[in-house]
This record gives C-alpha cells, structure tokens and sequence, in this order.
C-alpha cells in the first residue's frame, strides 16, 4: 500500500522551478512509480529495503488541472494506485516563525473587512500545520495538515501576512501561489533549528537533552495541565465576586464599596499596584438610543493583562483566557436597556503585572466599521454608529488576591522541538524562498547569539534544501514600545530600575533589529523592513497587508528574475 507524504495531496502547488519531489511509503521490494497523466514525464525506482521512497522528475509547464498518479506494483502487476487531483505548478515558499508570523486573518478582519467580501481565490492555497514538538529526531512526515485555496469557511485561519504576499505575488506573477505555513506563537529561533545547527551552543543543546526523556516531558505536561489550573480553581473559590454575583450588581447602588480607576491604563501604576488575583472593573453608561436595543451590538476593550470575563447588565458576552488578543466581543439584541447600563469585568492578574492597554478603543457601538491606528497610536474605528465612549473613570473592588499563577512550561519553545516537529519534513519540499518573521523571543539574555544563530540556520535551510542559494526572506521587527517587560523599548521607573533597564536595552528589541539590519548585507538574505508598519502598544499590529506586499515585492523578485 502506498503512503504519501501529507504535503504531497489534493490541491498542491509545485514550485516551478525546481524538480517535483514525491516521497513517502510503500511494500518493501515493490517497484513504485509516478507522473502526472497524459504526459511522459515519469521516473520509476525500486523501493529501499526499508519501505520509503523518494522519486524526482521535471514539473511541467506552470498552469492548473494536473494530476498526479502514483503506481506500486509487484511482479509487473498494480497493487495500488493514488491520484493527487487538482495539482497546480506555480511558486511556492515556506513561511516560518512566531505569533506575527501565524497571526490569523480572523484577527485582522476588523482592519480589512473587504477582504471577506468575496474570499474565493483557488490561485492562491495554503498549507497549515499544526503544533508538535519532538526531540528525540525529527518525524518523518508533518503529522497534519492539507492544502486549502481561499474560501469563506477557510480564509479565518490563513496566515495573514501570507496571505497578503500570496495575493500580490500571484497578481502579479499571473502563477498559482503556495504557502507552507509552518508558524508557532512564542518560539525562539533556536526551536526551530536541528541539533547539527545548533552545535556550537551546548548549552542549548542540554535543554534539548533534557527534554529527550519522556518520564520529564510527562511531568512537565502534568504539570502545565494541572498548576494552572489549580490556581485558577483556588482563585475562583476566595473569589467575593464570583460568590456574590458582582456582575448583576450596580457599582454605583453599592459607592461605598467601590473605588475608582482611571482606564486605559497600567494597572500597577494606579492605586490597584500589583495586585495578584481578581480585579472586577465596572463602568456605567446611558443608552438613548433604539438601536442599541433591537440590534447585536460591538463592545471592545482592547488587550488586557490577563485574563478576563466580560458581562453586560449581568449577562456574559464573552471571556479570553491570556492578555494578547483584543476584546472585541458581541452584545446580543435584547441586552442593553433604555436608561443606565453596565459593562462589567472580572481581570485575573497572573504576576502583578495588571492592565488595560492603553491607546486601544474602549466603546460600544454599532455599524459596518473599519478599524486604524491614527497618528497618535490611538486606536480608532471609520463608520461607526452609537458609539458610547467607555474610557475614564471605571469602579473597581479586588475580588481575591494570590501567589503567582505557577507558569507553563511551553515544549515548543524549546531547542529543536519544532525544528523536529514540524520543520524538518517540510524542507524535503522543493519551494522558491523561506520567509522568517521572528525575533520578538529572543530579546534577553541570549540576544547577543541571534546573529550568528540566523545565520547557521539560513544555510542549515539550504543544506537541506539541496540549494545552496535558496532566498531567506526575513522581516525587521516594527516599532513596539509598550513597557520592557514584554520586550518593548519604553522605560517604566515603575518597573524596573534604570540599571536594570539599560542592561535590557542591550539584549532587547533595539538589539534585535541592529541585528536584523546587519544581517540584511549578506548574500541572498533579504529583509522586509516594517519600520512604520507596528503598533506602539500592541505586540501584534494588525497593518500586515502592507507587510505581506513587502514580502511580495521581494519574492516577485528573487523568484521571477534570479
């Protein structure tokens, strides 16, 4: 029986310029065959003793329709067959990194909504796989994912990023475009590097090693099941909120109990401080108008830090359980009510570290709107209808207070788990580029290695990709300044010493982008300068579709006139 590799399936993109590669399993000792029908480009070989199989042959002319046929036979008899449909031949790539990397359109759709006037582009597919560590070695085959065109039911989890390159490179090349979009949330540049490229950091590789026993990886993910948990339950159970029903209580009918805060803000900058628990925030409003009271309503406020459950007039509306996405959730028809309202929200703080982030839109309303940052990084919103402000003053009353949440420890993110789960396989798949968008993790103490560790892993890439030219497309990180303790560049006396802050400085976000800079004078390493493109408070800008261009301009050009 045959077993194809999942990259090979229904729906691929070859590269156009290089051999088709077709590997995967089959009967020891049968004679595998393949080639695409009704053209005589084939190559036959004899199975290895072990049941795997590699075959490479010229693709054919770029264009659509292709089909793949993949024989095993035995003694001159068929045993069996598999059709790979709908094979294009176009340009493809690898896209590679963390958060901004893998940031999903869903998340973005506030910023573009036009794009999902009409999400239907078979020219252009993807190929997403998910989270999988390994150390041990890396696994033979990616052990998800298939290729998707762009659809209303699939265009929410494309990459964003590459998806914008994807859509001007195909415009403008005229060629079907592919992503491999091999990203995780989080990970440094050392996870995704093997043990030979990582050879010259010992001390990396001892981490690696100690993740290589199981009895340790089964405490650790025992561990980051149940702490987190616990301390969550427990924090539940003192909760005074939770136990009275605060969200069906009216602040300002209880004033003696409530303090004020002013919003948005760093929470420990107010007379909160490092508050490490509940916090229940509360804001009171009128609404006048009837729409507001017949039709689903947008309540957003932006990012908070951490945790948070969201009620309006007592009913939950929605609820995110880490600090990076926006709060953007809906108001059903029937909530809200003519007179005085309340928005209220139970903040769980993690670390001391409380906040509503500021800059962000904190408001409700109504109507099709299109969100934008202004000059002043504010977060602001085109079209919008009823809109009832919320920053200010808000009530607040700490619910219950803590020991720090015991962290999780993320596998992942460790040396060579994703280069072992998830990269390795891919790089067997012939592409026209590797595009890199990361270094927001390796700010700190190991920053001063990020420069010779791209660069080891830029020509580890090629090794393995058999081209020992291969473009390696990489992103200089944007502006970001939101406080040093999420590796921003903005000072806080608050937080840190200015001791402490100069040294950070020297490993931080700054660094990083020198090297990135730096890096962008060797031969065939092209960088994607953001500079303009961020947000100063908020780790995860949503402008990436003029990122993604930028990525298309250059792939436009190593790929169309090397």
């Amino acid at each position: 029986m045959i077993r194809l590799s999942r990259l090979i399936s229904d729906n691929m993109i070859i590269h156009k310029d290089k051999p088709v590669r077709i590997w995967g399993w089959a009967d020891k000792g049968a004679t595998v065959t393949a080639g695409f029908e009704g053209h005589e480009l084939r190559y036959d070989t004899q199975t290895l003793t072990d049941g795997s199989f590699s075959l490479e042959f010229p693709a054919p002319k770029p264009g659509e329709g292709y089909v793949l046929k993949v024989t095993e036979a035995k003694d001159g008899i068929v045993t069996d067959e598999v059709l790979i449909k709908d094979v294009a031949v176009g340009l493809v790539y690898i896209m590679c990194g963390q958060s901004n990397a893998g940031f999903p359109m869903s998340r973005v759709r506030d910023t573009y909504p036009e794009e999902w006037e009409k999400p239907d582009n078979d020219k252009i597919r993807t190929f997403k796989i998910e989270e999988n560590f390994a150390f041990k070695a890396p696994v033979e085959d990616v052990l998800t994912g298939s290729w998707k065109p762009v659809r209303p039911d699939t265009i929410d989890a494309w990459c964003a990023v590459g998806y914008f390159a994807a859509k001007k490179l195909s415009e403008q090349s005229g060629y079907h475009v592919g992503i491999i979009d091999a990203t995780q949330g989080g990970s440094p540049i050392e996870s995704w590097m093997s043990r030979e490229w990582l050879a010259d950091w010992p001390d990396r590789l001892e981490i690696a090693d100690r993740y290589c026993d199981d009895t340790y990886v089964k405490k650790v993910l025992d561990d980051n099941a149940t702490l987190g948990t616990k301390w969550s339950v427990a924090l539940k159970e003192k909760d005074e909120g939770i136990a009275e029903h605060w969200e069906k209580v009216m602040a300002s009918d209880e004033a003696d109990r409530w303090k004020m805060v002013e919003l948005s803000a760093f929470l420990w900058k107010t007379e909160i401080g490092h508050t490490i628990g509940s916090v229940w925030l509360k804001k009171e409003f009128r609404v006048e108008s009837d729409e507001l009271l017949t039709s689903d309503v947008h309540l957003w406020l932006g990012t908070m830090t951490d945790a948070d459950v969201t009620y309006v007039n007592g009913v939950k509306v929605g609820e995110t359980e880490y600090c990076y996405p926006p709060r953007r959730y809906v108001i059903p028809a029937g909530t809200l009510k003519k007179g005085l309202n309340e928005v209220t929200v139970r903040l769980t703080i993690e670390h001391g570290m409380g906040r509503i982030t500021p800059h962000k839109l904190l408001a409700i309303f109504t109507g099709d709107t299109v969100r934008y940052i202004d000059e002043d990084d504010n977060e602001c919103i085109k079209g919008a209808k009823n809109l009832i402000d919320l920053s200010g003053e808000w009530y607040y009353r700490i619910g219950a207070v803590a020991d720090e949440k015991p962290g999780t420890d993320f596998l992942c993110w460790k040396p060579t788990a994703l280069y072992n789960g998830v990269l390795a396989p891919c790089l067997r798949y012939p592409v026209g580029a590797f595009i890199w968008y990361q270094g927001e993790s390796n700010t700190g103490e190991n920053a001063g290695d990020y420069y010779d560790l791209t660069i080891r892993q830029a020509k580890g890439i090629r090794q393995e990709c058999a081209d020992e030219r291969l473009p390696y497309v990489y992103t200089r990180l944007p502006i970001f300044g939101l406080n040093c303790y999420e590796g921003g560049s903005d000072y806080d006396e608050s937080c840190m010493s200015e001791e402490e802050y100069v040294s950070l400085k020297k490993k931080g976000w700054d660094y990083i982008c020198e090297v990135q800079d730096k890096l962008n004078e060797l031969p065939d390493m092209y960088m994607a300068d953001t500079r303009g493109l961020g947000e100063v408070y908020d780790l995860h800008p949503q402008d990436k579709k003029p990122v993604g261009e930028r990525y298309a301009d250059i792939l436009y050009q190593v790929m169309m006139h090397a």
